[in-house]
């Protein structure tokens, strides 16, 4: 109609011109209508195609979440694949990946793993039309971390730890600081403290002999699987315990046990004794005695504070029991004994003796011919003609069992001496220190202050396993800590007037690694720590030394600290002052190498990314 009414309009002559116009108009009219149905078309792709990348999206990341599930909650199942019901919606497939070094390896985590991936691969429900299927899935990576624990460095430990020893000597002297009990415990090998050592806390030799001369004191107790011998005046300020004692001249300030024998001669008890057979010779008991499976036998004047308990008790001239007796056989008292309690046994025999209370005889009660006793008699038989102010009594029968002997107190529990430790050095046990590594041409103090001054004032670790002999730092060179430091070395010798220093509170160690794990001190030459000719230490460093070798400290050294050792000698006036500093992620109170708790639920993400946008 349009095309009709143009050319009715125009003139004849122009019938040329409307022609040509006439089918301009006609071709934009059906490029009109091309353009308009092909932006049709692509809109109604470019919608499905949207609708499909946010479903294949969604669906991707619900595969993520699902994953998260698990790793949140520590439940796995199969080799951690994961997918949808078949024609659920959404619709995702997932796999995990657990970290191998620098690999990853498909499957759950496992008990060393420290980092997951995660790829979910999401399926749109309505696929996008006119071929624009790009959107149709969704791919989604997520990377999670477990965090990892700080390592810890607890102060536990005894004051020096050896794992053998070849004993104590000169005038060494450890000492309390803080309260803290400064225990001295050895493992293997016996143990001799002699000369004037003197050791404020408990002395403990887990298997061997253990021997206490000259002016050598320990002012807490004493315990040995082996024999203890004291000699010369020893004191001993708690109790002491073995399987076997000795004591020529010495006090105990607490009680004596002894599963064997009790020899106790010119001694000073201030507790109770209990042994199996026990001797005293003129010796003081403050408290009990018992002698549970063999005889007690008193003499040279020796005296019992309380009751005397055994399976036969024999009193000779002036020894004296301040409480009562008791014997599953004999009691027998000759030349002036006296017991102020009573007496009970199975046979009692008092010649020249006394007994202030009751006597009970199960067979036969024998006073002395010119014998009076202060207390009473009761006893099956008589013997003897002698007398007893509280009256005698024969009972044919027997008397009875008289009075109940009391029962000898248990034994303390034996001291948790600690396994020995294999500490190899792992820089991950040393959190928040920095670390340098010394060659073989910077092992003199102008390395040593150079790398602690690289520290910055931080923590720090100077590796000088490189130094091919012992580190030496003498002749008056002081390195100046500003910080916790840790030293690594094959060996340490240390002398002169040299030391460290350190105007604030700072830890150190000396660290010599044993790096056999056999929980066996693994001693590889040069090994040792020696420290003495004057050698110094600020009162502000806490110092620690381990080594699998031998630990030397003498020649007048004074320091704050602890030593764990292969062996330990501390000689020549040292005094160590006992400060527990530890080592990180072990007891040093019982051997146990502590494992950080990782929450094994607690992962973090790290990264997340959609695979299709690279």
């Amino acid at each position: 109609m349009l095309l009709t009414r143009i050319f009715r309009s125009l003139r004849k002559d122009d019938e040329g011109i409307a022609l040509a116009a006439a089918i301009g108009v006609m071709a934009v009219g059906l490029l009109l209508s091309a353009l308009i149905l092909g932006s049709v078309v692509n809109g109604l792709g470019f919608t499905s195609a949207t609708k499909a990348g946010v479903q294949s999206q969604a669906a991707a990341d619900s595969g993520i979440a699902i994953a998260e599930t698990a790793l949140y909650s520590g439940v796995y199942s199969g080799t951690c694949n994961y997918s949808s019901a078949p024609g659920a919606t959404p619709e995702y497939s997932v796999k995990m990946f657990r970290n191998a070094g620098a690999s990853w390896v498909q499957g759950c985590p496992n008990g060393s793993t420290t980092q997951v991936k995660v790829v979910s691969t999401g399926a749109a429900a309505a696929k996008a039309v006119s071929a624009q299927s790009g959107n149709d899935a969704s791919r989604v990576e997520a990377v999670y971390l477990l965090p990892s624990t700080p390592s810890t460095i607890a102060a536990t430990g005894p004051a020096v730890y050896a794992y053998s020893s070849q004993g104590f000597s000169g005038s060494g002297t450890l000492v309390t600081v803080d309260g803290q009990s400064p225990n001295v415990m050895v493992k293997e090998g016996n143990v001799t403290c002699s000369g004037g050592a003197a050791m404020q806390g408990d002395l403990v030799v887990n298997n061997g002999d253990l021997t206490l001369s000259g002016s050598c004191g320990v002012t807490g107790n004493v315990w040995a699987s082996g024999t203890v011998a004291l000699s010369g005046g020893v004191v001993v300020g708690g109790s002491v315990t073995s399987k076997a004692i000795t004591i020529n001249s010495g006090k105990v300030g607490g009680s004596v046990w002894a599963t064997n024998v009790a020899n106790l001669s010119s001694a000073n008890i201030t507790g109770s004794v209990i042994a199996g057979a026990l001797t005293l010779s003129s010796s003081k008991v403050g408290g009990s005695a018992w002698s549970t499976v063999g005889v007690f036998t008193l003499g040279g004047s020796s005296e019992v504070g309380a009751n005397a308990i055994g399976q036969g008790i024999k009193l000779n001239g002036s020894d004296k029991i301040k409480g009562s007796a008791w014997s599953t056989a004999d009691i027998a008292l000759t030349w002036g004994g006296e017991i102020e309690g009573g007496a009970t046994g199975k046979t009692v025999t008092i010649a020249g003796g006394n007994v202030k209370g009751a006597v009970w005889a199960q067979e036969t009660g024998f006073i002395q011919d010119w014998t009076n006793i202060n207390g009473s008699m009761r006893a099956k038989i008589r013997g003897g003609t002698g007398t007893a102010s509280g009256g005698i009594t024969i009972v044919p029968t027997g008397p009875g069992t008289g009075p109940v002997a009391p029962v000898p107190p248990a034994a303390s529990a034996k001291p948790v001496v600690p396994n020995w430790v294999d500490f190899k050095y792992d820089k991950n046990d040393w959190t928040g220190f920095l670390e340098t590594t010394l060659t073989s041409a910077q092992c003199d103090w102008s390395g040593f202050q150079g790398a602690v001054t690289g520290f910055g004032g931080n923590k720090g670790i100077i590796d000088a396993r490189a130094c091919v002999s012992a580190i030496s730092i003498s002749s008056y060179q002081k390195i100046t800590m500003t910080n916790d430091l840790v030293i690594l070395g094959k060996a340490f010798n240390f002398g002169g007037s040299a030391g460290f220093q350190s105007t604030n509170k700072h830890k150190l160690w000396f660290i010599t690694p044993d790096l056999t794990p056999n929980s066996l001190p693994t001693c590889v030459a040069p090994g040792d720590f020696v420290i003495g000719g004057g050698f110094t230490f600020t009162t502000t460093i806490d110092a620690m030394v381990y080594t699998p070798c031998q630990a030397n400290i003498g020649s007048g050294i004074k320091w704050r600290g602890q030593v764990f050792a292969g062996k330990v000698i501390v000689d020549g006036a040292a005094q160590l002052s006992y400060v527990a500093v530890g080592l990180p992620n072990v007891d040093l109170s019982t051997g146990t190498v502590q494992v950080p708790s990782v929450d094994v639920t607690a992962w973090e993400l790290m990264s997340r990314r959609n695979l299709a946008d690279q």
